[in-house]
């Protein structure tokens, strides 16, 4: 039989090849081929829709529009006057620039509250503080006091109503409210004050029922004391 009769083709080394094998194969590689073209079209289709999606969405007056848009603000138009703790009063003129620095920071009103109760709990502190170091101080006074050398020992509460007598006699309401608040009323320097005060108005008071003394004139009250030659 011929060879097209068979469907066969003698090589030139003798081996003998199908053609309907043959033709199969191409055939399936074509398909293979055309599947492979036709998923890298439809890849760089995707790709090329995805770069077209990004520059519409980069374009410059939407990017631009997006950047103007300003947050709402949260600052009151005007705050309201803040609560201070029972027993304090807030300063007005700290009150007015704490208002403005909580505008400044775009601050709600409740915000801003909290920075007053801050504000007010530090003041406070300082406060109590200033109040201890004051007490300690005294004490350390009051200390030096009973132990001085004019005055202190076993005269010194003596001494004291002495004093008293000074501070009744000379001392004005605002005075006596000025010594107790600060303090100052226990230092030993006041209380030797206050001690010689009281001494010098009780040994010059006048008792009745005595023979006045004579005038005595600006030369015997000036040189009473100093010896004639």
């Amino acid at each position: 039989m011929s060879e097209a009769a068979t469907g066969q083709t003698q090589t030139d080394s003798g081996v003998t090849q199908t053609e309907g094998a043959a033709t199969t194969t191409v055939a399936e590689t074509t398909t293979v081929d055309q599947q492979q073209q036709q998923q890298g079209t439809e890849q760089k289709g995707k790709e090329g829709e995805s770069t077209e999606t990004s520059k519409a969405g980069d374009k410059p007056g939407e990017q631009g529009a997006k950047d103007d848009v300003k947050p709402t603000p949260k600052a009151p138009e005007q705050y309201e006057d803040f609560t201070a703790p029972e027993g304090t009063v807030l300063d007005s003129a700290l009150t007015g620039d704490l208002k403005t620095l909580a505008k400044d920071l775009d601050l709600t009103q409740e915000q801003a509250q909290k920075v007053a109760d801050l504000g007010v709990k530090h003041a406070q502190s300082l406060v109590a503080k200033q109040t201890e170091a004051l007490t300690a101080a005294a004490t350390e006074w009051e200390a030096q006091a009973r132990a001085d050398t004019e005055y202190g020992g076993d005269a010194f509460e003596e001494n004291l109503s002495v004093a008293k007598k000074a501070v009744d006699a000379f001392a004005t309401p605002e005075l006596k409210k000025l010594l107790n608040e600060t303090r100052l009323g226990s230092h030993p320097e006041m209380i030797r004050f206050m001690v010689r005060a009281g001494k010098a108005i009780s040994e010059d008071r006048f008792v009745g029922g005595r023979p006045a003394a004579g005038k005595r004139s600006a030369e015997d009250r000036l040189y009473a004391n100093t010896k004639t030659k």
